[in-house]
């Protein structure tokens, strides 16, 4: 995440500086911000393999480890001035002298491990652009996430424990690639350029020279084999014949030759040009590297005190909201109490967490929710984000009502983009608080309870002795009709007979007497079984029988379908209560740990159950 160019980093620090502005008008939570004791450590420069880059040397690493609003980060930075090199360079192949002091490379690739005395494996840290560092806090510092405090430290640690505990970490880190010197880099190229066109020069040179030489007349010889001594041309005497011209061939050679010549020296002035252009932009780069780091001190202070003012900001808010909430987070022994309702086996839980709810700590509030248990049994929890894209962390714990832990879920098993999780345990009969914690936006759940036996499958109860026959006027009415026509299946049949309900017989309809279902229900490990079916009732002309495990009752309504799942038999005949005779009830229940359904028309208390019934599957 580090930037090698000066205005970019200065970008960044401007972005992260406006983003703790809006933590802090916008009303965000954050933690108190604690750091370690910053460290160094010498990294060695890799040496580059089928690349280019210093053989040699290292650099200097600056970090500290930071508690940023609950979560564990490294901060970290090269230190300015601290590389040191070999004096021998590898580009394109070639090795050249590495010359003019010390080395300043725009960046150097990191590879390290953060650990916890010495020992125990944090995270990894990487970085494959790491630059100097404005500073070493949650604004200024180049930052990675390691996970969060609450894995290690428990769901409230105090500012103390966190302190010591990061000073506990170490960093082990290692070069992660070559590092390169771009400004030598271009000094490299353009002496190599400079050495090019001086061969280039010298080579049309002498190959003018050649030219010139083979376009010179051959000298004659005097009698007696003796050359004559080269005269400069005089006036021609008159009558003395005329030098010869040259020809058509010599002059294009000599035109040629003093082309290549002026195509020299305009290569020698443009990359001359290029040059200076390139060594201009690097002293203006090294300028404003240097009036950065005159104005780091500043930029790291406004952004501690920007950071203290929202820190504080943020704990008076949460305090105050804890005050309010008053004896509803804790029990008398001091566990979280179950202020959120019950949770039943087999039986889906849905809510969603905000900052009107208890909380550990600032930016840490958690729904609790009553589990009771009458045997010792083994409980897979199930829970899900119910909105799609969430940005949620979800952390699930499980204790009894003596603080006991006994199951927990961290945010590292849970990431923010997984859309449902599950983990098992075996629990004592007794009581427990079930807390679902949140941290993040998007944070509505859905929460499942659900017992299994020895081989991890769900509950189910064995069927009872099956009822007496049901008359056989009664029997005959039974019909089976074709499933719903919009889907066909299972669904559409539900859909399509709750939507298209005819009209109930004249027997059915509404009275001076109550809705009539015809059985009776037990509990048994948080499922509702049928204990008893009436046997002319609507529920045994449906086919239900006692023994079967009973799921969900679900009415057609003007707006939609009400579905409803009954918790004890007072609730059920609540439910009755609240129901027309003669109103179509689609009933789901379980037989032999196969999922069943059938339609029934509620009956009348005062007329007995209806003339005509229709049992269907779904």
């Amino acid at each position: 995440m580090a930037v090698s160019e000066g205005g970019h980093r200065l970008a960044a620090v401007v972005v992260a500086l406006t983003a703790g502005l809006a933590l802090l008008l916008g009303g965000a939570e954050a933690a108190n911000a604690q750091s370690s004791t910053p460290r160094q450590a010498r990294v060695p420069f890799g040496p580059p393999v089928g690349g280019d880059g210093y053989t040699g040397g290292s650099v200097a690493l600056q970090y500290a480890f930071l508690n940023c609003f609950g979560e564990l980060h490294i901060a970290y930075g090269l230190v300015a001035g601290s590389a040191q090199a070999s004096d021998v360079y590898l580009m394109g192949g070639k090795t050249y002298e590495a010359r003019g002091g010390t080395p300043q490379p725009s960046s150097i690739k990191l590879s390290g491990t953060a650990k916890r005395l010495g020992s125990e494996v944090i995270g990894p840290v990487a970085d494959n652009a790491a630059g100097p560092a404005l500073g070493l806090g949650c604004y200024t510092g180049q930052l990675i996430q390691l996970g969060v405090l609450t894995h290690w430290l428990g769901p409230k640690p105090t500012p103390q424990q966190v302190t010591n505990f990061l000073n506990t970490l170490t960093l082990d880190v290692a070069p992660g690639g070559p590092v390169r010197d771009f400004a030598l880099e271009a000094r490299l190229r353009s002496e190599d350029r400079g050495r090019q066109a001086a061969e280039a020069k010298r080579l049309a040179d002498a190959k003018q020279a050649q030219a010139a030489k083979s376009a010179a007349p051959p000298p004659t010889r005097a009698p007696g084999g003796a050359a004559p001594q080269a005269q400069a041309p005089g006036p021609r005497a008159p009558g003395a014949p005329a030098q010869r011209p040259l020809s058509a061939a010599e002059r294009g050679d000599r035109a040629i030759a003093a082309d290549k010549v002026l195509e020299q020296q305009r290569r020698a002035q443009d990359q001359e040009r290029l040059r200076q252009q390139m060594a201009n932009a690097e002293a203006a780069r090294q300028r404003q590297n240097e009036a950065l780091a005159a104005a780091a001190p500043q930029i790291m202070e406004l952004g501690g005190s920007l950071q203290a003012m929202s820190d504080n900001f943020m704990q008076r808010r949460f305090e105050e909201g804890q005050a309010r909430l008053g004896n509803r987070c804790k029990l008398a022994n001091g566990a979280q109490a179950p202020k959120d309702g019950d949770l039943r086996l087999g039986a889906p839980l849905r809510s969603a967490i905000s900052t009107a709810d208890c909380g550990d700590n600032v930016d840490d509030r958690y729904k609790a929710f009553r589990l009771d248990l009458r045997e010792k049994t083994r409980v897979r929890f199930t829970l899900t984000n119910t909105r799609p894209l969430s940005l949620a962390k979800f952390f699930l714990l499980i204790q009894n009502m003596q603080n006991q832990e006994f199951m927990r879920i961290s945010w590292d098993e849970w990431a923010p983009i997984q859309r449902t999780a599950s983990k098992t345990v075996d629990l004592p009969a007794g009581a427990y608080i079930v807390r679902v914690h949140n941290a993040g936006f998007n944070n509505s759940f859905e929460l499942r309870a659900d017992a299994l036996d020895a081989a991890g499958r769900m509950m189910t109860a064995a069927p009872a002795p099956a009822p007496a026959p049901a008359p056989a006027a009664a029997a005959a009415q039974l019909k089976s009709p074709a499933p719903g026509a919009a889907t066909g299946g299972r669904l559409g049949g539900l859909l399509g007979g709750l939507a298209g309900r005819p009209a109930p017989p004249a027997a059915a309809q509404p009275g001076a007497g109550g809705a009539y279902l015809g059985l009776t229900v037990t509990f048994s490990k948080g499922v509702a079984l049928i204990r008893t079916v009436d046997p002319a009732g609507p529920a045994a002309l449906a086919g239900l029988k006692p023994g079967d495990q009973l799921g969900n009752l679900a009415v057609a309504r003007m707006l939609g379908i009400s579905s409803w799942m009954p918790d004890n038999q007072a609730s059920l005949d609540a439910w009755l209560a609240r129901e027309q005779p003669g109103a179509k009830v689609a009933v789901a229940y379980r037989r032999n740990g196969k999922s069943e359904g059938a339609f029934v028309f509620l009956g009348r208390t005062d007329q007995g159950p209806p003339s005509v019934r229709e049992a269907r599957p779904f």
